[in-house]
């Protein structure tokens, strides 16, 4: 733990010293008046900025400051006085006393005076998850999300303003905190996996709701470590504590009852043979949501069957700004079922160069998708079909949107219990290689 030498005050240890060495005094060192720390996800480490009211005597000063069993990267402590009549002269490592570093302060005048002192500390880290109930129905959506955090600094904080951050970070920053931080992966693991239990046990504490807010901005430098780039912002506008070797669960969201859309995807490029599922709705105002972007995390989802709670999957939501789609996939349980199958192929329209060896040619390709509702209430599905190379639809039993230069959407309203049949022709054309 972080120590003074003589007496232990908790991470900030500050002594005074007159000019002469031998003369040590021990400064009256008050509570901290703040501590701001900023977590930033997936790299393990936190940026800290602690404000404090030392007293100081006129002319130079001697403080110490100890970080024993912490995480703290000493080539980031900073101490930054807030009033032009204090200096910061040097600061001198101890080689008698490790993980120390002395800074010489000049003051002008006698007093108490506002010092800030930064630092970066390995160890912290954040991620969200979501518990989504579905209306028996299927009509409607219930959402609730919950920040985790984790401390394995070595270093308990109380009163903390919160700010967490996802994006980018300096490659060697993030590099060094990675090599400190792998003998805990294991330890840090565990602690995520209980962070995500609605009720879990051990050191995790209830999930109380708290008022946040939630940006997306250019990230400022922090400190002097260089950290740039695009991210997503959230501010935990109540102070928390953070305890060394806790984790803690915050619900910052909540949103009750809002419509949903249910849709039923065939995609064989991302989801195979199968049929998925996906519950869709936007982040705005109508849906009870729409005041900050949704962050990404994982997703628990659960159905309602009377008055119980039937767990449907799990999934994830992808980063969502004000106004975006939402879209939870999850297995489909047969509801919808579809069989595609290839009628027809040829090869066509062959192309030879002036050695007679195929150039190229067409592939003339027919398909037949079938299509089954099998729920008692309408359904509406979407049919992905996707090419390489150049091609041409020739012939189709129903309108298609074009997505992108290789694939094509089908959109189907099907009626309960009804089937309907997609057929279409496609021109392909592919390169050759081979002899006549």
């Amino acid at each position: 733990m972080l120590r003074l030498i003589w007496v232990t005050l908790g991470i900030w240890t500050f002594l005074t010293f007159s000019i002469a060495w031998g003369e040590v005094q021990l400064s009256t060192i008050p509570g901290r008046e703040s501590v701001k720390v900023t977590i930033y996800k997936g790299i393990d480490i936190a940026y800290v900025e602690e404000s404090r009211l030392i007293t100081l005597r006129n002319g130079e000063n001697r403080l110490q400051f100890g970080w024993a069993d912490t995480r703290i990267d000493p080539s980031s402590i900073r101490l930054l006085p807030q009033t032009p009549d204090v200096s910061i002269q040097t600061a001198i490592s101890s080689f008698e006393e490790p993980n120390t570093v002395v800074w010489k302060v000049r003051a002008e005048e006698r007093g108490r005076k506002p010092l800030k002192i930064t630092y970066f500390i390995g160890g912290m880290d954040w991620d969200v998850d979501y518990m989504a109930i579905s209306s028996e129905d299927e009509t409607k959506l219930s959402i609730e999300g919950y920040v985790g955090i984790s401390n394995k600094s070595g270093e308990d904080f109380k009163g903390v303003s919160l700010k967490l951050v996802a994006g980018e970070i300096n490659r060697v920053i993030k590099e060094r905190y990675a090599a400190k931080g792998e003998g805990m992966e294991k330890k840090d693991r565990m602690l995520r996996m209980e962070m995500r239990r609605v009720a879990g046990r051990g050191k995790v504490q209830a999930a109380p709701m708290v008022e946040a807010t939630f940006t997306e901005a250019p990230m400022r430098r922090a400190g002097e470590a260089g950290m740039v780039s695009e991210h997503y912002l959230l501010t935990i506008e109540r102070r928390t504590d953070l305890k060394n070797e806790w984790g803690k669960r915050l619900k910052w969201l909540s949103a009750e009852k809002m419509p949903m859309d249910v849709v039923y995807l065939f995609d064989p490029s991302k989801y195979g043979g199968s049929v998925v599922k996906q519950y869709r709705f936007k982040n705005d105002e109508k849906h009870n949501l729409g005041t900050a972007p949704i962050p990404p995390g994982r997703v628990i989802v659960y159905g309602l069957e009377g008055d119980q709670l039937i767990p449907i999957g799990e999934t994830k939501i992808d980063f969502t700004p004000v106004g975006g789609d939402v879209k939870l996939t999850l297995n489909s349980k047969g509801e919808v079922t579809v069989r595609r199958k290839r009628m027809n192929f040829a090869k066509i329209n062959f192309r030879f160069d002036r050695n007679n060896w195929v150039a190229g040619y067409d592939t003339e390709e027919e398909y037949q998708i079938k299509v089954r509702n099998h729920r008692k209430v309408p359904s509406k599905v979407e049919v992905y079909e996707r090419f390489r190379g150049e091609w041409e639809i020739t012939s189709k039993s129903h309108d298609y949107e074009r997505k992108d230069a290789r694939t094509i959407l089908f959109k189907l309203d099907l009626p309960p219990g009804s089937e309907e049949i997609i057929k279409y022709t496609v021109v392909i054309k592919r390169e050759g290689g081979v002899r006549k």
